[in-house]
Parts: structure tokens; C-alpha cells; sequence
């Protein structure tokens, strides 16, 4: 009897001691699986509309070298449209930006080349690639590159304009800055840079025989108001 007990007494210990392991063996691999779930934050597309106002520096880049005069131009005006497309719902960096810009530019030289000088009014429709770092609730970084358009109305040039001049603008340009957020508003500080690839003047005004190239740009210091409308 005594011999059978030892035989049967490791057995019953084994079977009581097993389940217990395996369970909570069980119980730590559930919780490592329920540890390791990751989740985020659904993001939505936001749609805001601003208005924005910059002080231009402008000039002109030439093939020849000319004593040249900053311009500035206190009179930019924009009316602007973003949309934010957050990428898988949750890369909410990425969006787009376009709107219509009332600005100058111009080309003045101090001495020498005075059928050159001119200032003159222009319209433009940039279409951006915008992009955006939020910090926290109230911050928000935002940058926009990309091309645009316009459309040269007005010069002080005597006669206006001439056959050498070129009305039609297109370029690329950059913005970036600081945003402060308040519930729909944000308020916006940013610098940008635009450069024109079209011409200002035709290369032969000067000569047939040696062109000169005119790339107007501009140097924007601006600030502006933009509401979220969903």
C-alpha cells in the first residue's frame, strides 16, 4: 500500500500543480498582448479661410550687373484658402493651400538703363503644397511651397506698357512661420521668398545681340488671420 502511494502521491501533485502554471502563464501573456495594443488619435481635415497682410521687398535678378534700388511695397493683400488632408487619419501634416495675392514689384537702377525703371501692380493665385507641426493645442508651425501665377496690371513706366514687356508671371515661391491657435482662430507670422521664372523684360529690349535676362522676386514679411470653418 505504502508503495502504491508513493507512485500515485507525484502523480496527483502534478495534475493539481500543472493547471495552476499554465494559467497564470496564460494570464501573463494576456496582459503583455493587452500591454503592446497601440492606438491614436483620430485626426479630421480641417478647411480655414484667412486673409493676410505683408510688407514686400522687392527687385530684380539681371544677367548684367546694375547698380539696383530696393523697392518696398507696404500694399500686399491676400485672401487665402488651406486644406488639411490628414494622411491614414492620423498624419495630419500634409494639406493644401491657394488664394488670390494683390502685390508690386519693379525694377530700379540709379544710374544708367533708365528705359528700365519701372514699378508696376500685379494679381496673383499661388497654388501650394502646405504643411503644418502642431505643439500642443495653441501652437502651430506652418510651411507652404510651391508655384504660382499672375498677371502684371499697372506700371509708372512713361508710355505704359511696350512690346519688350512681359505681363504674364510664373514662379515658385516659399512661406513659413509661427501660428497661435485659439479655438477657429489663428494668428499667423511668417517670412517668405518669391521668385520669378518668367521674364519682366524681353532679353533683346536692350539688344538683339546681347540679351539681358530679368527675373523679378520678393521678400515677404506678413501676418494674418485665418478661421477654421470645420
Amino acid at each position: 500500500m505504502k508503495a502504491l502511494l508513493r507512485h500515485i502521491a507525484p502523480i496527483i501533485v502534478a495534475s493539481i500543480l500543472f493547471p495552476a502554471a499554465a494559467t497564470a502563464q496564460e494570464g501573463v501573456f494576456e496582459t503583455k498582448a493587452i500591454d503592446t495594443v497601440k492606438t491614436h488619435t483620430v485626426k479630421v481635415p480641417e478647411h480655414l479661410i484667412g486673409v493676410r497682410y505683408s510688407v514686400a521687398v522687392s527687385g530684380t535678378f539681371t544677367s548684367k550687373t546694375v547698380e539696383q534700388k530696393m523697392l518696398v511695397n507696404p500694399m500686399t493683400f491676400e485672401i487665402l484658402y488651406t486644406y488639411y488632408h490628414p494622411l491614414w487619419g492620423y498624419i495630419g501634416c500634409f494639406g493644401f493651400q491657394t488664394g488670390l495675392r494683390y502685390t508690386g514689384g519693379g525694377l530700379k537702377i540709379e544710374k544708367y538703363y533708365e528705359e528700365l525703371n519701372q514699378t508696376y501692380t500685379t494679381v496673383q493665385v499661388p497654388v501650394l503644397s502646405a504643411f503644418h507641426l502642431d505643439i500642443g493645442k495653441h501652437f502651430r508651425i506652418p510651411l507652404s511651397m510651391g508655384p504660382y501665377v499672375g498677371y502684371r496690371l499697372n506700371t509708372d513706366k512713361e508710355g505704359g506698357w511696350d512690346c519688350f514687356d512681359n505681363r504674364f508671371e510664373l514662379g515658385l515661391e516659399a512661406h513659413g512661420g509661427a501660428a497661435l491657435r485659439f479655438g477657429i482662430f489663428e494668428i499667423y507670422f511668417e517670412a517668405g521668398f518669391q521668385y520669378c521664372l518668367s521674364f519682366l523684360y524681353d532679353p533683346e529690349k536692350l539688344s538683339s545681340s546681347v540679351w539681358l535676362y530679368t527675373h523679378p522676386y520678393s521678400i515677404f514679411g506678413s501676418c494674418g488671420l485665418h478661421i477654421k470653418l470645420k
